[in-house]
């Protein structure tokens, strides 16, 4: 991944997975610069392959409803780490909630 701190990652993953929700294509998803889409890809991968699961799954538990998503997965991310929910993948600590993002990203 490029270098990118954790509220952009967020934010980008999370834009992601509304407009994958909505049906709209990655290239115009606001943020999607900012993140190496492969190395995403990458992480949902690995998430997936100790959790399987479906796109549709992942896009009905994570992409939020209301008019806050962003927020709202920044309050699931928070009470992953407080609750000793992580993902590690070469090195990277990812809350679940961040590396499920991933595997949504890497299903699309």
């Amino acid at each position: 991944m490029t270098m990118l701190n954790k509220r952009c990652l967020l934010q980008a993953l999370a834009g992601i997975a509304v407009a994958s929700a909505a049906g709209a294509a990655q290239a115009r998803t606001p943020g999607i610069a900012a993140i190496d889409a492969a190395g995403a890809s990458d992480i949902g991968r690995a998430w997936l392959a100790v959790h399987p699961g479906d796109a549709a799954t992942l896009r009905a538990d994570l992409v939020p409803t209301d008019d806050s998503p962003v927020g709202r997965l920044k309050a699931r991310v928070h009470e992953d780490y407080q609750e000793g929910r992580l993902f590690v993948h070469k090195g990277w600590f990812l809350s679940e909630t961040e590396a499920r993002l991933c595997a949504l990203i890497s299903l699309i």
